[in-house]
């Protein structure tokens, strides 16, 4: 049987006027079950048509199918997409190293700022890495870029970044140097700022040759200037002290708008919401042998920095609190200001026990941050005084070291012995949370806070009958909260000094610094 293509073709047109093709068109005989398996053995199935040789003059139209009078008419060269949607392309272009989006070029390469930062913070600090695999070939596109530093640091250079243009000692206020020239400066002291600005502001640390810390904050470093290497000398420190005090607080409240990296719906109580979130907010703490410890610490603009990066790690910290976001902005803010010094400060002290055990209270041995750490025999405290006297600098110093020793007697060493777990350090750290003691607190903000405090008591009771089996607690519970009490007894005792130095006008600084309380 043969099947023509011709006869089933037929196009009606109009009025019974068929359009018909050529008989001439090839047939082929029409495949049967039986040969169907033989469809892509035999080529001469499919005839190939030459459809340049078909005669396309013996065709018939139809007279209803009318040229018509005219088309439309389009110009070829107008661009069909408008010019903003086609320069979006070029903003969509990838990281050479990381294969995300990217923010531009640095370092010569089109790169993101993350793999920008890395490869900034790897050239200044000079470290090296050892490839988590031993292979060097780890992929360290998109998210897979923090598993392996030693393997990304290698596809910055591959893909062409130089460390030329790296600055080394780069001040937000005054970008030239000493010499008068931008870059890395002649007495070779490299500034830096461990983890992505996480550090202890402009403290010099221990590595080698001494390193200054401040790249990346945006602060004054403290180095030697027109005011003979002290900032506080300088006529427009006040004033300056009062804007970097409103960028931190324009900082915090972009971050209350950013959810908690944490799971927000989900059958957990509120104490362990918190322990999530303190997880999370020290997952980059180093070890005792990787800590790095500072020999110099500037006690004016190291506290500004670390108030910058720590305040934001607090922050997401709170949030993890179940009414938080329904707070105001200003409540909001007021929470970071009265909770935030004297929760830093316990946080840190029970962290220098984990980390350093008994060396902690032996060896008075803190860390400062999740990067860097503090042998308090051996530092060198930096007054930078407005009266610069030597009476004055003795006095600050003395009372510095009166802080840090009274946290380490009667705050490290009960923590040492209690060797609290996560939920338990959760525990503490929220009883610290916005307390009456400070004249600027409202009433309304502080029975939010002492209703959470009875939240977390009864999940904390929770944690010891079910998930420990622990029925009586109570003798450790009240050690616990001595703990918390000799914490604020300090802070307060350092406040009230603290308002004494700023009355006397030892430090030029702004009254927005002092609302939060630190010192």
């Amino acid at each position: 049987m043969l099947y023509s293509p011709a006869a089933s073709v037929m196009l009606l047109l109009g009025d019974d006027k068929p359009l018909l093709l050529p008989s001439e068109m090839p047939t082929y005989p029409l495949l049967s079950m039986d040969t169907t398996s033989q469809i892509y053995l035999n080529p001469n199935m499919y005839p190939r048509y030459e459809y340049t040789n078909l005669d396309i003059t013996n065709f018939q139209s139809s007279p209803v199918l009318s040229q018509p009078t005219s088309y439309p008419t389009f110009e070829p060269h107008t661009p069909f997409l408008p010019e903003i949607i086609q320069d979006s392309n070029d903003s969509k272009q990838k990281c050479r190293v990381c294969n995300l989006d990217s923010h531009g070029t640095h370092f010569g390469v089109m790169t993101c700022r993350p793999c920008a930062a890395f490869f900034r913070r790897i050239v200044v600090l000079n470290l090296t890495y050892t490839c988590v695999t031993n292979t060097q070939k780890c992929n360290v596109d998109g998210r897979g870029r923090n598993v392996c530093r030693d393997c990304r640091y290698k596809k910055c250079l591959a893909v062409g970044m130089t460390p030329d243009n790296v600055q080394y000692n780069r001040d937000s206020h005054n970008n030239k140097n000493p010499s008068g020239s931008s870059g890395r400066p002649k007495n070779n002291k490299r500034v830096i700022m461990t983890h992505e600005g996480e550090a202890a502001g402009s403290s010099t640390v221990k590595s080698g040759d001494p390193i200054r810390l401040d790249e990346i904050s945006g602060y004054s470093d403290g180095s030697t200037s027109s005011t003979g290497g002290n900032s506080q000398l300088d006529k427009e420190a006040e004033k300056r002290d009062s804007e970097e005090m409103d960028k931190i607080i324009t900082d915090l409240k972009y971050l209350f708008y950013t959810p908690p990296k944490m799971i927000t719906q989900c059958s957990i109580n509120q104490l362990q919401r918190l322990t999530q979130a303190l997880v999370l907010y020290r997952q980059n703490q180093q070890s005792s042998n990787q800590i790095k410890f500072c020999d110099t610490i500037n006690a004016f603009t190291d506290g500004k920095s670390h108030l910058q990066r720590r305040s934001e790690k607090f922050s997401k910290w709170v949030k993890s609190v179940d009414f938080f976001d329904n707070l105001t902005d200003e409540q909001k803010i007021d929470t970071v200001k009265m909770s935030f010094t004297v929760f830093d400060r316990l946080e840190r002290a029970q962290m220098s026990v984990k980390v350093f055990g008994e060396s902690c209270f032996t060896e008075k041995k803190t860390t400062l941050s999740s990067y860097c750490g503090v042998d308090w025999r051996t530092v060198n405290i930096n007054p930078e005084t407005a009266m610069n006297t030597e009476l004055a600098n003795k006095y600050i110093k003395t009372e510095f070291h009166a802080h840090v020793n009274s946290i380490i007697d009667d705050v490290c060493k009960p923590l040492y012995e209690l060797q609290l777990s996560d939920t338990e350090t959760a525990f503490i750290l929220a009883q610290v949370l916005v307390y009456y003691g400070n004249e600027k607190v409202t009433p309304e903000l502080v029975k939010k806070f002492d209703e959470l405090r009875e939240v977390v008591i009864a999940d904390l009771h929770y944690h010891y009958t079910k998930e420990c089996g622990m029925e009586v607690y109570t003798n450790r519970l009240l050690r616990m909260m001595n703990v918390v009490n000799s914490m604020k007894k300090i802070q307060a005792d350092r406040v009230r000094k603290s308002e004494l130095i700023r009355i006397f006008n030892i430090y030029k600084v702004s009254e927005k610094r002092t609302d939060f309380n630190c010192s």
